[in-house]
């Protein structure tokens, strides 16, 4: 719920899927095995606003005998977090772009929970056009009359979405630099607003 309402939940957008999530949530558990949710809820963001995710994967299992992580065949990414069974690592989309997000809106919380411990704050829908008011908006145009057409206009949108993320890599590889000292900042949004 938090990271939906905050916008940072889309895999297809480059950042975290649902298993990423989910591993994170269950590696959190790992770590505080008797702490009550509202204590894990709090340690979640505590430990993953200060995780070194470009050079400590998070992983449930430790990696395979004989395996480091700089042998591992699955290479590591920016935010690596590796799924327990037939290894890989389900962030391979996360792109500088949406870590620098994602690492803010962790930061974000932890700040938030430590200052005034409010739930609701942390969990407050992000107001995209009022911190945002410089965006980009891309139109998908279609008619729903027939499931055939419904499904057509699905898979176009998912075209569409899927051309954001390449965008999004050719700008980071553009301006790369402007990204890096925080001159240019980029916030892909991946909710999709219906305008009928």
């Amino acid at each position: 719920m938090w990271a939906k309402n905050r916008g940072i939940s889309s895999n297809g957008m480059g950042y975290l899927g649902g298993i990423s999530w989910a591993i994170l949530v269950a590696k959190i558990c790992q770590l505080f095995p008797h702490h009550k949710p509202a204590k894990l809820f709090f340690e979640f963001f505590a430990v993953y606003s200060i995780w070194n995710w470009r050079g400590v994967p998070v992983r449930l299992n430790p990696p395979p005998a004989g395996q480091t992580e700089e042998k591992s065949s699955m290479g590591l990414g920016l935010m690596s977090v590796i799924t327990p069974a037939s290894e890989y690592n389900s962030t391979e989309r996360v792109n500088m772009i949406t870590e620098r997000v994602i690492v803010s809106e962790i930061k974000r919380a932890s700040e938030i929970l430590y200052a005034k411990r409010d739930i609701a704050e942390v969990c407050r829908k992000a107001d995209f056009f009022s911190n945002f008011p410089l965006f980009i908006e891309m139109d998908i145009c279609g008619y729903n009359k027939s499931r055939e057409e419904e499904k057509d206009y699905k898979d176009f949108q998912g075209l569409v979405e899927s051309r954001v993320l390449k965008l999004l890599l050719n700008i980071q590889k553009f301006y790369r630099g402007f990204i890096e000292e925080g001159t240019l900042r980029i916030v892909p949004f991946p909710k999709m607003f219906n305008k009928m």
